[in-house]
């Protein structure tokens, strides 16, 4: 069945890898799927100016899902990946000296892939690596064209491990906020993902035990890699300095505490009237209400994840007057308390 052309209005512009696009297409074309004239000609368009709407792309994702009438065609999509599919950053990736190193670097760079997702990299307690995932979509409001974005991330990212360890490893875990898909096809995702899938956590993460974490990646190339890492510095400090999400985060971090911050002392600190501050934002999408919630469940995250973390300081750091605030917060963010959050 062709996708049906559609006008699209004034939408969100982003950098978006056009790597997404050809993992989307190519999945299309391996179970036939017809792509309409008016959709490769946008995307042509779009691929040439490396300026992509990001919505255009999600509607064109979930046509694509709908006429496969299969909600695994996304998880095919992500296994079209290859060491040239995003440019240095997955050659970076796939010539990583071992999977440490490639977790971290993909995190690092994710500003590279364009899609408003990013990736935040942490150790636990145990000493176990988890790459967090999170999106740009307001707290509690996200569509089921999200989710599947979502799952294109999650998919493409789990692939690339699978191939550079040489599908040798076990034990791989993708832990989820809730399941959205039919609850009878969790164990088909797991198997073609390889990973155990679990939900009920608080952000969206990707689990790997210790024991795998220096064994040297079947796909390294040390010579290439350092090429690579050295285009991708390159791009994503472009990227980072045009990144109005990044800019306000970095503005937060300097903040002693969360309490009483305004619109207007943020854009002040950032050189900002409070109406250019305004406009960037929702430019992506955002406002600075929902930054400024987004970076407290992910400052929330990060400070609960650390050994001996004390929830009564975290509540006061992120500016909450008492923990009860803070913790029903936290439960409307994430869905859970803070004291089971790690």
């Amino acid at each position: 069945m062709p996708i049906k052309n559609k006008s699209i209005k004034p939408l969100l512009s982003y950098y978006i890898h056009p790597g997404w696009m050809n993992l989307l297409t190519k999945a299309a074309d391996k179970v036939n799927i017809e792509i309409s004239y008016g959709a490769s000609n946008r995307i042509m368009a779009s691929e040439s100016t490396k300026n992509m709407d990001v919505r255009e792309i999600r509607d064109f994702h979930y046509q694509l899902y709908l006429n496969s009438g299969d909600p695994t065609f996304t998880l095919d999509a992500a296994k079209q990946v290859t060491p040239l599919t995003f440019d240095s950053y997955s050659l970076c990736l796939w010539t990583c000296p071992d999977l440490l190193t490639l977790l971290k670097d993909a995190a690092a760079f994710c500003i590279t892939l364009g899609s408003p997702i990013r990736l935040s990299f942490h150790l636990t307690p145990q000493g176990d690596a988890e790459i967090w995932l999170f999106n740009q979509e307001p707290l509690n409001k996200e569509s089921h064209i999200t989710h599947l974005g979502v799952t294109l991330y999650l998919a493409t990212l789990v692939q690339i491990i699978h191939e550079t360890t040489g599908h040798q490893l076990d034990e791989l875990a993708v832990k989820l906020i809730t399941w959205p898909y039919d609850d009878n096809r969790l164990a088909e995702f797991e198997k073609i993902m390889r990973c155990q899938i679990s939900t009920g956590s608080p952000v969206r993460k990707i689990h790997i035990m210790r024991k795998y974490l220096h064994r040297p990646l079947v796909t390294q190339n040390p010579e290439i890699y350092a090429s690579a890492r050295s285009l991708l510095l390159n791009k994503a400090a472009q990227l980072e300095a045009d990144d109005i999400l990044l800019q306000v985060y970095n503005t937060l971090d300097k903040q002693a505490n969360l309490d009483n911050l305004s619109a207007e002392s943020i854009a002040s600190q950032m050189l900002f009237s409070v109406r250019t501050l305004n406009r960037r934002l929702a430019e992506v999408g955002m406002s600075y209400r929902s930054v400024v919630e987004k970076y407290k469940l992910e400052k929330a995250l990060q400070l609960l994840n650390q050994p001996h973390s004390n929830i009564t300081e975290i509540a006061f750091h992120l500016g909450f007057s008492d923990l009860s605030t803070f913790s029903r917060a936290f439960k409307r963010w994430t869905g859970c308390s803070p004291t089971k959050s790690t």
